[in-house]
């Protein structure tokens, strides 16, 4: 089973080594992964993981994202973990499961593509600019949603043995309008 604690390694590796290289140079490329070709709409943004762009499959206009990270060695180990931890979740089979969706993985020697669920953004993003905007009553009756959505995430992933270790509302995405997922890392 994939442990939180080596992802929460990885991603603070992946944070102390040099700014990874464009492995898409071209935005509007294709890139194929696990026998899935994916045709890359635009970068969207980067964290201490890597970047993260937009893509839809070719065959059916799906949107996707594409999170891109350096293949070096000292993080290798911890994305092996990441994606099996992934791959579990998605043999996993009940409806509107609150983990972000996995759809494939490609490890090259230009990068690790891994291929996810596409989230409209992150908890901060999204809470910094409704609060701009709406009613206080309005914003604590959309906080207490969101709690409960964290809150059967992380009952989701106590059942697994899975602590995730790295609550953030970075790491909270949005998938829908009032659903939040946990983002692996």
């Amino acid at each position: 089973q994939a442990n939180f604690e080596q992802m929460v390694a990885m991603l603070l590796a992946v944070a102390q080594s040099k700014a990874n290289a464009t492995v898409i140079s071209d935005e509007k490329s294709e890139i194929e992964i696990a026998g899935t070709t994916y045709e890359v709409i635009h970068y969207v943004s980067r964290g201490g993981f890597g970047k993260i762009y937009k893509a839809k499959v070719k065959n059916t206009g799906r949107i996707v994202a594409i999170k891109i990270l350096e293949n070096t060695p000292d993080i290798q180990e911890e994305i092996k973990n990441e994606i099996n931890f992934l791959r579990v979740i998605k043999r996993i089979l009940i409806d509107n499961h609150p983990v972000i969706q996995y759809r494939g993985s490609k490890i090259t020697n230009e990068g690790i593509f891994i291929a996810m669920e596409y989230a409209i953004c992150d908890l901060h993003t999204f809470w910094k600019n409704k609060t701009f905007y709406e009613k206080v009553e309005e914003i604590s009756i959309f906080g207490m949603v969101i709690i409960v959505y964290v809150l059967r995430a992380l009952a989701f992933l106590e059942r697994l043995n899975i602590i995730h270790g790295d609550i953030k509302p970075n790491n909270i995405v949005l998938v829908l309008m009032h659903q939040s997922l946990l983002l692996n890392g």
